[in-house]
C-alpha cells in the first residue's frame, strides 16, 4: 500500500516516513484499533502541515488508501476512531465561549506552529470523506447510531457532505477575535467509553444540536437550512434547533440578510405539523428570555413572543417586506395548532394588534405607512381567527378574552369587519355549547342570537378563571355542563348580581319578589277601572272610522267597473293595429324581393355606356363586376333566394334581356384583350421597370383576367401564352446583358499553377505576373464577407464602371444569383396574385407558367457557370460559391418560393465536383513535389508549409455543415498526410544532424498549429500531436548534448534498479563515477543552461514556441537531476565525501527562474 502512495507523488512520499506509512496501512485495514493504540499517534506525528502540499498531489496520494478504507472500515470501525481523534485534537484549539454576535468578513488560517498536526488530522479526514463519495460506498454504517440502522445509503449521503462542510468550517472559520464555535462544539463530544465502539458514533441529532446552539452565526444557519431541507435523516431532531433559533433572534441585533436565513429555517421547520404540535408542549424555563420570569412556557408561546417582537421592530425600524412576510407566515403556521397559549403570549399578540390599529389611524395622511400597519393588523386578526376556531376555542379562552377586552370596545374603523369575524366565531361556539340547555325552551335561534358582547366577555372571563384553577384529578367524574349553563344564565341578571354581592338569603328574597308582583297586579287593575269612560269613548271613535272606510270602498268599486270598460276598448284597438302592421310588413317584404329580382334582370343605361365606350380603369372594374353578377344570375338552373321561387333561366324577363347581356359580354372581352395586349407590349420597351408595371397596373386590374377565365377562357389562355413568351425574352435579354457587363470587372484569384507545393521557379515567376495574385489562392482574407452579405443588393453596372474596381468571381456570382433570386421571387408572387384559375390561386399551374418564363434564363445561367468552372482553380472561391448557393436556398425557403430548387441543386452539382478536383490537384502537387526544386531548406518554416497552413485554415473555415462536405475532409486528410511525408523528405535531404531535423519539423508543425488556432478553426488536424512529440525529442537531444553523462547514468541505474527489485530497491553504485559526474555537473551546469537558452533563441523564430520548449528542457533537466540525487541518497546511508559538491535543487530552481520571466 505504501508503494502505491509513493508512486503517486515524490513530494508526498517525502513527508511520511516508513513508520507512518505502515501505520496508515493498518488504519485502512480490516483490523480495529482503539484510541489508546500507538498507531494513531505514529501516523499523525508529522513534521510539517499537509496544507502546504498541492491539492492535486494530496488527492493522488490518498486515493488508493481511501479505496481500501472505504471497503474495510465498515467492519473495522476505524473511521469513527478517526472522528473521535478529530474531536479530541480540536480541544487544544477551542477558544472561550463568545458573548457577542460578531460578524467577521475576513478569514484567517488555523495554522499555528504548535498545533498544525491537528490540521493534518482534519485534512486526512476530509480527503477520506471525499473518496468515500467517489467510490459510492455504503456510508450509512459510518454514522449510524444504536437502533438506527435501517436508513438507506441514499438518505445518508448528505451526512457525508455535511460532515465535510463541518470540517471545512474548522479550516476557514476565523480564530482571532471572533472565535470558532464548531471547535468548541466538537470538543464537547467527550469519550464516554474507550472500549465501546458505539460510544464513538456521530449521531445526526448531535450535529443538529451543535448547529442549533451556534445558529446566530449566519453560515451555520445556512448550513442547517440546507441539511434540514435535503436530508430526511434529520427528521427525528427537527424540534431541537427551534429554541436556539429563537434565542439567536431574541438576543442579537441582526441585519435583514441574517434575519432572512434564521426565519427561513424556522419557516421550513414550522411547515411540519408534527413539529408545531410538539412545540406547543410545555418546556423548561428559558433563561435567555429576560423580560419577565415565566414558568411552564411552551416553545410555541416563546415563538409567538419573539415573532411579535420581530414584527414590531420591522414596522418601526426595518420596514422590510420579506421579513414581514416570513414572520407572519411563521405566526400563521404556529396558530394553526395553537393550544393553551400562555397569557403573556396572547397579550403580546393583542398589544401588537392594538398598536398596529392605533398607528393606522394616526398615519392616515401617509397612505403607504398606514397601509403597512393596516395589513399587519389584518394579518394578525387572521392568525387570531385560526386560534379561535371551534376546534381550538376551549383551549384558547384566554386569547379570545384578551382580543375582546383589548379591541372590542374601541376598534379601528378599518378593522370592524375583521373583529366581527372573531366575535361571530365566539358567539357561534358559545351558542353551540348552550344548545343542549335551549332544546327544552323551543327557542334555539333566539338564544343563539341573544348573546351580547358583555355576555361573551363574562363567559370567556369565567372560563379563563376556571382554566387557571381547574383540578382535573378531583373534578374528573362530575358533569358541570347543565350547572354551568344555569349559573351563567342567572349571572346575567343585574338584581341577582346585586343580591349575591350583598349576601341576601335567596329564599326570603324570592318571597319578597312574589309579594311585589301581586302588588303591581292590583295596582294595574285599579288604574284600568279609573280609565273606563275614556276607553268607551275610544271605542265609539273606532266605530265611526269603520263606517267612513266602508263608504270609500263602495266608491272605489265603481271606479274599478268604469276602468274595466275602457280596457276592453283599448284591447280592440290593439288587435286592429297588429293586423295593420302585419299587412304593412308583408307588402314591404314583397317589395324587397321584387326589387332584388329586378336589380338582377334590369340593365341600366350607365352599365351599357360604361362597358361599350369606357376606358379600362377602376370604374370599368365595377361595371365588369355588375355584368358578371347579371350573367351568372341569368344562367342559374335552380331557384335563387331573390327569384320568388322561379328558376331564373326560365323566367320571361330574363330571357328578354339575355341577348343584350351576351352582347355586353363580347364587347367587354374584346376591350379587355386589347388593353392587356397593350400592357404586355409595354414590357418589351427598353428601360421599362417590369416590376412597377406589374404591381401598379396589372395587379390592380387583376379582375379583368378573372372575368376572362369565366366568360372567355380561350382569350385568357391566349393572353397567358403571350405574357409568358414576352417575359421570357425580356428576362433572357436582361440577364445576359447584366452578366456580360458585370464580368468585365472579374479579378482572377488563382491559376492552374497556384497549388500548395509549387516549385520555386514557378513561384518567382508568379510574383512578377500582373494577371494573377498568388496570395489570394490560399489566404481567405476578407473574401468571406461575401457570405455575410449573401442577400445584399447586387452590384450595379454603372456604379462599377464609375468606380473602376475589380471583384473576385464569387462576388460577381453572388450579384448574378441575387439578381436572379429577386427576379424569381417577384415574378412568382406576381403570377400567384394575377393569374388565377378561379377564386383562389392554382400553385401547380403557376409553377408551370413560371418555368416556361424562366426556362431560357436558368439555362443561360447554368451554361455561363459551367464555362467558368472549366478553367477555375480557386478552391476558396468555389467553396464561397457553394456557401452562397446554400444561403440562397434558405432565403427562398423563408420566402416560400419553391420554384428555383432544381436550378440551385444543379448549381451545387456543378460546384462540388470542381471543388474536389481542385483539392485533388493540391494533394497531387504535394505528393509529387521534388525537394530539390522547392528551394533552400533552412531551419525556419518552409514556404510550402505556410501555403498549406493558409489553405487549410481557409478551406476548413468555409466547409458547410452538409453531408457533401465529407469529401472535403477526406481530401484535406490526404493533403495533411502528403505534407507530413514531404516535410520528412525535406528534413532528411537538407539537414544532416538529428537535432537540425527536429528543429526544422518543430518550426513547420508550430506554424500550422499557430495559424489554425489563430483562426479558431475546429478540425481533425493532428499537427499538435506531432509538435508535442518533436518537442520531446528535441528536449532529449538538447540535454544529451550538454549533460550526457548524467542522463546516461540515471537511465542505466534506474533500468538496473527495476530488474533487481522494483523502484525502491537499493543497488550499489560506482563511487568514483558518481563523484566524477557530481563534480562535472557542479562545474558546468550553469554554462549548459546558458547554451540551451541561446540555442532555443536561435533555432525557433516563434517566441511563444521557443519559451515553451525552453521551459520543457529546464523542467526535464531538473527531473533528471532530482532522480540522480535520489539514487545517491539511497546508496549512501551517510553523506559521501563529495556531498559538498552536490548542487541543491534550490540552486537549480533559482537559476531556472532567471530564464522563466517570459514564460
Amino acid at each position: 500500500m505504501g508503494n502505491a502512495a509513493s508512486d503517486g507523488s515524490t513530494s508526498a512520499a517525502s513527508i511520511f516516513d516508513a513508520a507512518q506509512t505502515s501505520a496508515l496501512d493498518k488504519i485502512v485495514s480490516e483490523q480495529s484499533y482503539m484510541m489508546s493504540d500507538s498507531v494513531w499517534v505514529t501516523f499523525f506525528t508529522l513534521d510539517q502541515p499537509l496544507l502546504d502540499m498541492p491539492p492535486a498531489t494530496l488527492q493522488q496520494f490518498f486515493r488508493p488508501y481511501a479505496h481500501n478504507f472505504a471497503r474495510n472500515t465498515v467492519r473495522s470501525g476505524n473511521f469513527r476512531m478517526l472522528i473521535r481523534h478529530v474531536t479530541r485534537s480540536v480541544r487544544y484549539l477551542s477558544p472561550p465561549r463568545h458573548h457577542a454576535d460578531t460578524i467577521v468578513t475576513t478569514t484567517t488560517t488555523v495554522l499555528a506552529t504548535e498545533s498544525f498536526h491537528v490540521i493534518n488530522v482534519l485534512c486526512v479526514v476530509r480527503h477520506f470523506i471525499k473518496h468515500f463519495i467517489e467510490h459510492n460506498c455504503e456510508v450509512v454504517t459510518l454514522f449510524a447510531t444504536e437502533g438506527n440502522s435501517t436508513s438507506s445509503s441514499t438518505d445518508n449521503d448528505i451526512a457525508v457532505d455535511f460532515l465535510d462542510a463541518l470540517l471545512l468550517l474548522l479550516f476557514d472559520a476565523p480564530t482571532n477575535g471572533g472565535g470558532n464555535p464548531f471547535r468548541k462544539a466538537l470538543a464537547t463530544l467527550a469519550d464516554r467509553d474507550e472500549l465501546s465502539m458505539v460510544a464513538h458514533s456521530l449521531p445526526f441529532s448531535h450535529v443538529v444540536a451543535v448547529l442549533g446552539r451556534n445558529i446566530h452565526i449566519e453560515l451555520h444557519a445556512t448550513l442547517l437550512y440546507h441539511a434540514l431541507l435535503l436530508n430526511p435523516s434529520f427528521r427525528d431532531a427537527l424540534c431541537r434547533p427551534v429554541l436556539p433559533l429563537l434565542e439567536a433572534i431574541y438576543m442579537h441585533t441582526l441585519s435583514p440578510p441574517r434575519l432572512y436565513t434564521l426565519l427561513a429555517v424556522l419557516l421550513h421547520l414550522s411547515e411540519n405539523p408534527l413539529v408545531v404540535q410538539t412545540l406547543h408542549q410545555s418546556q423548561d424555563h428559558q433563561t435567555w428570555y429576560q423580560e419577565r420570569y415565566l414558568c411552564d412556557l411552551s416553545a410555541a408561546s416563546v415563538g409567538v413572543l419573539v415573532l411579535c417582537r420581530v414584527l414590531k421592530a420591522n414596522l418601526s425600524v426595518l420596514h422590510d417586506s420579506l421579513v414581514q412576510s416570513m414572520a407572519m407566515a411563521l405566526l400563521w403556521n404556529v396558530m394553526q395548532f395553537a393550544k393553551n397559549l400562555h397569557p403573556t403570549a396572547t397579550q403580546s399578540l393583542v398589544k401588537l394588534l392594538a398598536h398596529a390599529a392605533k398607528k393606522e389611524q394616526l398615519l392616515r395622511p401617509s397612505p403607504d405607512e398606514a397601509a403597512a400597519y393596516l395589513a399587519t393588523a389584518r394579518d394578525l386578526l387572521l392568525c387570531i381567527q385560526l386560534g379561535c376556531t371551534p376546534r381550538l376555542l376551549p383551549a384558547n379562552a384566554q386569547l379570545v378574552f384578551d382580543v375582546l377586552n383589548g379591541l372590542a370596545m374601541h376598534p379601528s374603523e378599518a378593522l370592524r369587519d375583521d373583529i366581527a369575524m372573531v366575535l361571530g366565531t365566539v358567539a357561534y361556539c358559545r351558542a353551540m355549547v348552550d344548545q343542549g340547555d335551549d332544546e327544552g325552551d323551543g327557542d334555539d335561534d333566539g338564544r343563539m342570537h341573544d348573546l351580547t358582547m358583555e355576555q361573551v366577555l363574562e363567559r370567556i372571563q369565567g372560563g379563563c378563571k376556571a382554566l387557571a384553577h381547574s383540578d382535573d384529578d378531583v373534578l374528573e367524574d362530575i358533569d358541570f355542563d347543565d350547572l354551568d349553563d344555569h349559573l351563567e344564565q342567572f349571572q346575567q341578571d343585574d338584581f341577582i348580581k346585586e343580591a349575591l354581592a350583598k349576601g341576601v338569603d335567596l329564599r326570603q328574597y324570592a318571597q319578597q319578589i312574589d309579594r311585589e308582583l301581586r302588588e303591581v297586579e292590583m295596582e294595574s287593575i285599579t288604574q284600568y277601572v279609573a280609565k273606563s269612560a275614556d276607553i268607551v269613548d275610544l271605542y265609539n271613535q273606532v266605530q265611526s272610522c269603520d263606517d267612513i272606510l266602508a263608504r270609500m270602498q263602495e266608491m272605489l268599486l265603481g271606479f274599478q267597473a268604469d276602468l274595466g270598460g275602457i280596457s276592453d276598448e283599448i284591447r280592440n284597438l290593439q288587435n286592429e293595429s297588429i293586423g295593420m302592421n302585419v299587412k304593412l310588413r308583408n307588402r314591404r317584404e314583397a317589395e324587397e324581393k321584387l326589387r332584388l329580382f329586378l336589380d338582377q334582370v334590369y340593365i341600366p343605361p350607365t352599365l351599357i355606356e360604361g362597358i361599350d365606350d369606357g376606358d379600362v380603369n377602376d370604374a370599368y372594374i365595377s361595371y365588369l363586376m355588375i355584368l358578371h353578377s347579371k350573367l351568372a344570375y341569368a344562367k342559374l338552373s335552380q331557384a335563387a333566394p331573390t327569384s320568388l321561387g322561379i328558376v331564373p333561366a326560365t323566367a320571361k324577363a330574363v330571357q328578354q334581356v339575355d341577348g343584350d347581356l351576351e352582347k355586353l359580354k363580347l364587347r367587354a372581352c374584346a376591350q379587355i384583350r386589347e388593353w392587356l395586349l397593350g400592357r404586355i407590349n409595354d414590357l418589351k420597351k427598353p428601360k421599362t421597370n417590369v416590376q412597377m408595371v406589374q404591381q401598379t397596373t396589372l395587379v390592380k386590374m387583376k379582375y379583368v383576367l378573372f372575368f376572362l377565365n369565366d366568360h372567355a377562357p380561350s382569350v385568357a389562355s391566349e393572353l397567358t401564352e403571350t405574357y409568358a413568351d414576352t417575359m421570357s425574352r425580356v428576362l433572357v435579354g436582361v440577364v445576359k446583358a447584366y452578366h456580360t457587363a458585370l464580368f468585365k470587372f472579374v479579378d482572377e484569384s488563382a491559376g492552374r499553377t497556384d497549388v500548395v507545393a509549387v516549385e520555386e521557379a514557378s513561384l518567382k515567376a508568379s510574383m512578377f505576373s500582373s494577371r494573377v495574385k498568388p496570395t489570394n489562392a490560399f489566404a481567405l482574407g476578407d473574401r468571406d464577407k461575401v457570405v455575410e452579405n449573401a442577400v445584399a443588393p447586387p452590384i450595379l453596372v454603372h456604379m462599377a464602371q464609375a468606380e473602376g474596381g475589380r471583384w473576385p468571381y464569387e462576388a460577381l456570382f453572388r450579384s448574378t444569383q441575387v439578381h436572379l433570386v429577386n427576379a424569381a421571387t417577384s415574378e412568382y408572387l406576381f403570377l400567384l396574385d394575377f393569374f388565377k384559375a378561379a377564386e383562389g390561386s392554382n400553385p401547380v399551374r403557376v409553377r408551370e407558367l413560371f418555368l416556361r418564363i424562366f426556362a431560357k434564363t436558368l439555362s443561360l445561367g447554368l451554361e455561363q457557370l459551367e464555362n467558368y468552372l472549366c478553367t477555375c482553380y480557386d478552391a476558396i472561391g468555389l467553396l464561397l460559391m457553394v456557401r452562397l448557393t446554400l444561403q440562397h436556398q434558405q432565403v427562398l425557403q423563408q420566402r416560400r418560393v419553391p420554384v428555383l430548387d432544381t436550378y440551385l441543386n444543379r448549381v451545387l452539382l456543378l460546384l462540388w465536383p470542381r471543388v474536389y478536383a481542385v483539392l485533388e490537384l493540391n494533394v497531387q502537387s504535394v505528393k509529387t513535389a521534388k525537394p530539390k526544386k522547392l528551394g533552400n531548406v533552412e531551419l525556419h518554416p518552409h514556404y510550402v508549409t505556410r501555403r498549406y497552413a493558409e489553405f487549410v485554415a481557409s478551406v476548413l473555415a468555409l466547409v458547410p455543415d452538409a453531408a457533401a462536405a465529407a469529401g472535403v475532409y477526406g481530401h484535406m486528410a490526404a493533403l495533411r498526410g502528403a505534407l507530413v511525408e514531404l516535410l520528412d523528405k525535406l528534413a532528411d535531404s537538407a539537414h544532416k544532424t538529428a537535432k537540425d531535423k527536429i528543429v526544422f519539423l518543430i518550426n513547420n508543425y508550430d506554424l500550422v498549429v499557430s495559424v489554425v488556432q489563430e483562426r479558431k478553426i475546429e478540425s481533425d488536424e493532428l499537427f499538435d500531436e506531432l509538435l508535442t512529440n518533436s518537442r520531446d525529442k528535441f528536449v532529449e537531444e538538447e540535454l544529451l548534448s550538454h549533460y550526457g553523462p548524467l542522463i546516461g547514468f540515471v537511465q542505466q541505474a534506474e533500468a538496473k534498479q527495476r530488474t533487481v527489485g522494483g523502484g525502491d530497491a537499493t543497488i550499489p553504485l560506482d563511487s568514483a563515477k558518481v563523484e566524477r559526474i557530481v563534480k562535472d555537473f557542479n562545474g558546468q551546469w550553469k554554462r549548459g543552461i546558458e547554451h540551451i537558452n541561446a540555442n532555443v533563441m536561435k533555432f525557433f523564430s516563434n517566441f511563444r514556441n521557443g519559451m515553451e520548449i525552453l521551459k520543457q528542457v529546464l523542467t526535464q533537466l531538473l527531473l533528471y537531476y532530482t532522480r540522480f540525487v535520489d539514487l545517491v541518497k539511497k546508496s549512501w546511508t551517510r553523506p559521501p565525501s563529495f556531498s559538498n559538491d552536490i548542487v541543491t535543487t534550490q540552486e537549480i530552481l533559482y537559476e531556472i527562474k532567471k530564464y522563466s520571466r517570459s514564460f
